[in-house]
């Protein structure tokens, strides 16, 4: 460093021993970052042309992640008019000195890296004054601080390269994944069993072929992803909840010839039929089947490989790059037949860790994962973040077990959840108050998450719910509300790393049609004719230019100053009434807001008169008497009252807890035309 540096430190830490033994070689300056005022001598040292460390946390972190950012530095920059140079000190959590003994494995000399950014300038409205100012400058050093905490991150790695890295650090030994087999299995013996399993795949596939992955939410999930991964193919996760057409048809569209299964899932899912379809068109192997073709040569190799994975997994790793294929998702088919969506290894690494950059997650977390692992939430989210990450995780074949979940949260003092609106809303029928006691966290994504959703987590349990954003094409978290930076009735401010702009709609003011950039956004569809990907590409406004890499969500939405952003729908879920852009999912609010209760689905029908129609689906006893005196009252559009209302059994949902609107429209017009 060309200058000397002074250090703001925390008037706290101003007597303890350490800080005496440096002092006599430092520039110190004590500060209270609660005290607005004690931070004048700063700025004057700053005006003085002075360069000055600070800690905008104002403290050694005791999480591992970033912790809140005090007023003080944003307020010194802003006022200084000075330079802001991010540098990000990783590594030194390991090391005796940290403060998260128990929480992580320390080191006597761990591997510590400087990153030096470049620098930034803050700029602020000069029309925003006091609190708000403050605000918006401290929005912006965290914002600098969350990136910074990613664009350091390794996320240019492949899968296995990860992995190696989590078991190194947090010991091999350590003990991180179990299922509903009661066995919780350590890094060593995760990665002694994926060597089996891939030292066996590689001379029944070849090299980067789409092989399939039909498991429900286990250790052997994890297993086969990861196995595939080690040798160069490319694991294709199948929906065996959308029955045998459409799995065939993600198969054909894929390209699988070869798909890995249990035989004992096939028969408690009762898939018997489906895969006797299935072998017309694959070769199936249940993985019960390979501990017959073990010897004692095969299982020494492997153990022996856990030990120098690295040096074991040369051959299978060359010519692996981050940019390729890592794993075939296909998009929930809510709308039609569903899409391959081919994600790298950059993809799901990028996307783990801008969800750490931004949850403080810690290796004393117990991450619940019921979610499937065909589907991205439940594969980046619930899988691969926390085995890469060093958090426990326990693995649960099925969301839709409402009574053992819960008690399964409280057996394994799970502090970390992730769930759809469905899902949380069943188990908190049948959940005892105290069954997530232990929670930190409960994320909640993939579909709207309702108001009554919500104030019966807070009532019941005391859990207030983390509303979240993403699509598969994203890995896929986009957007999510933290304890640090939450707002009702949002579904949080991006991610770091991510680029968006908002497409201009035709009859939307407030708001447009995302599009999105970044390193977590896929490679690309599977073309069903030609079999090729074709990445992404979106134009910023009708009939322009398509820009590579941008990726159009087909989501209306608004963000605000502070970049939270709002679901406003689909913008396949808005009807043109009167020449009026009216979003579906705005008159379903409106109903559960009047309503609270029973289920509604508005879906537009076709209308000679005013161009559509509101059709409502409902389990209820309402009808238009009800509706249009209640939306009166509250001073609702008239335009949002539905034309047609049909009481239904259930309103339609996927496996995932997403709404089936495929067979949602069928029965639409299956009433209608009885109706006549």
């Amino acid at each position: 460093v060309p200058d000397r540096l002074h250090y703001a430190i925390y008037s706290y830490y101003i007597d303890r021993w350490w800080v005496r033994v440096i002092k006599p070689g430092a520039d110190l300056h004590p500060i209270d970052p609660t005290n607005p005022y004690a931070a004048r001598k700063l700025i004057e040292l700053i005006r003085s042309n002075k360069k000055c460390v600070i800690f905008p946390e104002g403290r050694i972190t005791v999480t591992g992640s970033l912790m809140k950012v005090f007023d003080g530095p944003g307020m010194i920059a802003d006022r200084s008019g000075a330079q802001v140079l991010p540098i990000r000190i990783d590594g030194a959590q390991f090391s005796m000195f940290s403060r998260l003994r128990g929480k992580v494995r320390r080191q006597l000399f761990p591997k510590i890296v400087v990153n030096i950014l470049p620098p930034r300038q803050f700029t602020v409205s000069p029309e925003l004054r006091g609190k708000n100012r403050r605000k918006a400058i401290t929005s912006h050093l965290s914002d600098v601080m969350q990136d910074m905490t990613f664009d350091t991150s390794p996320y240019k790695q492949t899968i296995t390269q990860s992995l190696f890295e989590a078991a190194r650090q947090y010991g091999m030994n350590f003990k991180i994944v179990e299922d509903i087999q009661r066995q919780r299995l350590s890094y060593r013996t995760v990665i002694m069993r994926m060597f089996i399993l891939a030292n066996w795949l590689k001379n029944q596939t070849s090299p980067k072929e789409q092989v399939g992955v039909m498991l429900p939410t286990s250790i052997a999930s994890l297993l086969s992803f990861f196995s595939l991964s080690l040798i160069g193919r490319v694991p294709t996760m199948l929906n065996f909840s959308l029955g045998e057409n459409t799995l065939i048809h993600t198969c054909k569209l894929a390209q699988v010839r070869f798909v890995l299964t249990s035989r004992k899932f096939v028969e408690i899912a009762r898939l018997e039929a489906t895969v006797a379809s299935l072998k017309n068109h694959v070769t199936v192997y249940y993985l019960e089947d390979l501990r017959s073709e073990l010897t004692i040569v095969d299982k020494l190799k492997a153990l022996f490989s856990s030990y120098f994975p690295e040096w074991a997994s040369r051959d299978y790793q060359k010519g692996i790059s981050p940019q390729d294929p890592a794993v075939v998702l296909f998009t929930s088919g809510s709308e039609g037949f569903p899409k391959g969506v081919v994600l790298s290894h950059e993809n799901l690494n990028a996307n783990r860790f801008q969800i750490t950059s931004v949850i403080d997650l810690n290796p004393q977390d117990v991450l619940l994962n019921v979610l499937p692992t065909f589907h991205s939430f439940g594969l980046t989210g619930g899988l691969l973040t926390p085995i890469l990450t060093g958090i426990v995780s326990f693995q649960y074949p099925s969301p839709l077990h409402y009574r053992i979940i819960p008690i399964m949260a409280y057996e394994i003092d799970a502090t970390i959840f992730f769930a759809t609106d469905t899902f949380l809303s069943k188990y908190a029928l049948t959940a005892h108050p105290y069954d997530f006691y232990s929670m930190r966290y409960v994320v909640a994504g993939a579909e709207k998450l309702r108001e009554e959703t919500r104030r019966t987590w807070l009532d019941k349990f005391g859990i207030q719910l983390h509303d979240g954003y993403g699509t598969t094409e994203a890995s896929p978290a986009v957007a999510i509300n933290t304890r640090m930076q939450n707002q009702i009735g949002t579904v949080g401010r991006f991610v770091p790393g991510l680029e968006h702009r908002l497409k201009l709609v035709e009859g939307i003011e407030d708001g447009g049609r995302l599009l999105i950039k970044g390193p977590n956004v896929m490679l690309g569809y599977i073309d069903p004719e030609t079999k090729e990907i074709i990445p992404p590409a979106a134009s910023f406004e009708d009939g322009g230019e398509a820009q590579p890499g941008w990726y159009d969500t087909g989501d209306i939405v608004s963000v605000d100053d502070q970049n939270f952003v709002t679901i406003k729908g689909r913008a396949k879920r808005f009807a043109k009434i009167g020449g009026e852009m009216i979003s579906l999912t705005a008159v379903e609010m409106r109903l559960q807001e009047c309503f609270p209760g029973d289920n509604y689905l508005v879906l537009a029908a076709a209308d000679p008169r005013r161009g559509e129609q509101l059709i409502l689906l409902t389990t209820g006893d309402l009808t238009s008497s009800n509706i249009t005196p209640a939306f009166k009252e509250k001073g609702i559009s008239p335009l949002l009252n539905p034309r047609k209302i049909y009481k239904v059994l259930a309103i339609p949902v996927l496996p995932t807890g997403k709404t089936d609107f495929g067979t949602a429209k069928k029965m639409m017009e299956e009433l209608m035309s009885a109706e006549g």
